[in-house]
């Protein structure tokens, strides 16, 4: 506690401001009236207030209202609110800059909400940042591990696959836009799987024109190839203003395919509701079993309401039983401690701990969830094959040169890029080929499937990409004959071999295909902004363990001297709290 007599009383008015708004909402005539939309942030407002202490409101205000279940006129309204803030009241230079590291400290602030001595270290910084010195600022962009940026904001970064939570992501579309701003990101594209509501488009487009993002919208659509589907992103493009791409979602052609691709996105909700009903019929049971636990049963209705107005998908079925499982696995670990200290536990109950910390929602669905994991019910991830009989959509059925050309016909201004993840470089040769130059983009790189090991050969791909590009006929030949070569000789091997030559002896209109508009690349994360999804650890110590006994479970460092892999808090990086 000797830490907090440092920080002064203007340190503590705007502690008990912040955990006020956060914990009530705002409270005074005041306070409305600053996030008012219709009064600009300089006047009036500059005489009864100081810049930080509007500032901090701003920022509060618009991270209250980033929820799923909100409405999208005030997350627009509290976004602009604070832009306005950011770039007109800020009496610095270093505008851009301080503003993004502003937001990155409030967001912080409201993280730590029940722990004063964080929270009075991040107000103090705060404070510091919000006079827009240049140094200062540049040593919070490098604590919050963010770049710095022109102030011209005129910067190349792009990030070309990101999810909101109309699909399967954490953030609204206001959200998303705000973050991309402060990670100083200027060019976004946003996917979405099958279809986009007009609303969510909206939203998005015009959060985007707030902050001075350029936006377009993605869908992510599936096409069989070789009794498998591979993965295009459809990205039109062309449209003079925001209200120019809506009017284009709302043509009859284009309503009308995205109906159909809505059936396909029904079709795989189906299959997450009943992964649901197995999990609540037999791994939960089995699992309680192991663990020593009752593990509740998780109603459809309860799940529907947890993904909000995203598309429920088999990761949010793991979060929401990870959520679930979480507070029952920390009672347990309270009971084992309940008559002893850590170094007394036994083998066999470190093993149970060590086993309920592993349980991330990527282990839950890892384990559990993945269609493979459950093979009575019909796989999402495989293509209907002959003989099969089920109830998928057409638009599920359609070959990569069928869906390509449906899409080349709704419109003549798009992108449409192939993803990578699990493909071999004869793979997309063929795709390309099967495509007669309608695929414009590869997405060469992509964090998540990389993560996961999904992308083995970008280098050959890339040299493949490189050939086409440069026109370079003998390295095509060589490549194309290498590929002949290691085929085997199933008849898909003859198959493919016939093929291949085919295209050996028309190397010149695979050539044609992009001799005017080379085939370029996209570069993206496929984040979802799910903290503690991948990293994180799956048991949270609760803040109610006595301080001795989480002591002995956390140590100094996060880590337990008695080898007990226990962090305090789910999540990592922005989730893990200096002890």
């Amino acid at each position: 506690m000797a830490d907090l007599l440092y920080f002064d009383r203007q340190d503590r008015e705007l502690l008990k401001m912040i955990n006020e708004i956060i914990d009530y909402g705002p409270s005074s005539d005041l306070e409305h009236k600053i996030f008012n939309t219709k009064l600009h942030a300089h006047g009036v407002l500059n005489l009864t207030t100081t810049h930080e202490y509007r500032m901090a409101q701003a920022v509060i205000n618009l991270l209250g209202s980033l929820n799923k279940t909100g409405s999208a006129e005030d997350r627009l309204a509290a976004l602009r609110t604070l832009h306005d803030e950011v770039l007109h009241s800020a009496q610095t230079t270093f505008r851009y800059n301080t503003g993004r590291v502003l937001i990155q400290i409030m967001k912080a602030i409201i993280r730590s909400r029940h722990d004063e001595a964080t929270q009075l270290k991040l107000i103090h910084d705060f404070r510091k940042a919000a006079s827009g010195n240049p140094r200062i600022v540049r040593e919070f962009l490098t604590r919050h591990h963010l770049m710095e940026m022109p102030e011209e904001w005129n910067q190349l970064t792009m990030d070309h696959h990101v999810h909101d939570a109309n699909t399967k992501g954490r953030k609204s579309a206001t959200h998303l836009i705000m973050d991309a701003w402060v990670k100083g990101i200027r060019h976004l594209t946003v996917v979405y799987y099958n279809y986009v509501e007009l609303a969510a488009a909206r939203e998005l487009l015009y959060a985007a024109d707030i902050m001075g993002l350029t936006v377009r919208i993605g869908f992510e659509l599936r096409a069989t190839f070789r009794g498998r589907y591979v993965d295009f992103i459809w990205t039109p493009r062309g449209f003079s203003d925001t209200e120019d791409f809506l009017g284009f979602l709302a043509k009859p052609t284009v309503a009308s395919f995205l109906g159909e691709t809505r059936k396909a996105s029904l079709w795989v909700q189906q299959h997450v509701m009943k992964t649901l009903d197995v999990w609540n019929s037999t791994h939960a049971p089995a699992l309680a079993s192991e663990l020593g636990i009752t593990v509740p049963r998780i109603e459809a209705d309860a799940f529907l309401a947890f993904v909000g107005k995203g598309q429920p998908s088999l990761l949010h079925l793991a979060e929401i039983i990870h959520k679930t499982l979480l507070p029952l696995m920390q009672e347990r670990v309270l009971l084992l401690l309940e008559n002893g200290a850590s170094e007394t536990l036994s083998e066999e109950q470190r093993q149970l701990i060590a086993r309920m910390d592993t349980l991330t929602p990527t282990v839950i669905h890892d384990t559990w969830l993945r269609p493979d994991r459950n093979p009575d019910l019909p796989s999402p991830d495989v293509p209907y094959l002959d003989g099969d009989s089920d109830d998928r959509p057409e638009i599920l059925c359609l070959s990569v040169h069928q869906l390509l050309e449906r899409l080349h016909s709704i419109r003549s201004g798009y992108r449409i890029t192939l993803q990578l993840a699990g493909l071999s470089v004869e793979d997309v040769l063929e795709i390309l080929w099967d495509g007669q130059g309608i695929v414009t983009h590869l997405e060469l790189f992509n964090v998540k499937e990389w993560h996961d090991g999904n992308l083995t050969q970008l280098k050959q791909i890339n040299e493949i990409q490189n050939a086409i590009n440069h026109g370079d006929v003998m390295q095509l030949k060589q490549m194309l004959r290498a590929m002949m070569a290691g085929f085997d000789d199933s008849p898909e091997g003859e198959e493919r071999r016939a093929k291949f030559k085919h295209i050996l002896l028309h190397i010149p209109e695979l050539q044609a295909m992009y001799r005017y508009v080379p085939l370029h690349s996209h570069f993206g994360t496929d984040s979802t902004s799910h903290l503690g999804n991948r990293y994180g650890m799956g048991l949270a110590v609760p803040e109610t363990l006595p301080r001795n006994a989480r002591k002995r479970l956390t140590g100094n460092k996060f880590i337990s001297p008695v080898t007990l892999p226990i962090r305090v808090g789910v999540g990592y990086r922005e989730n893990y709290r200096e002890q």
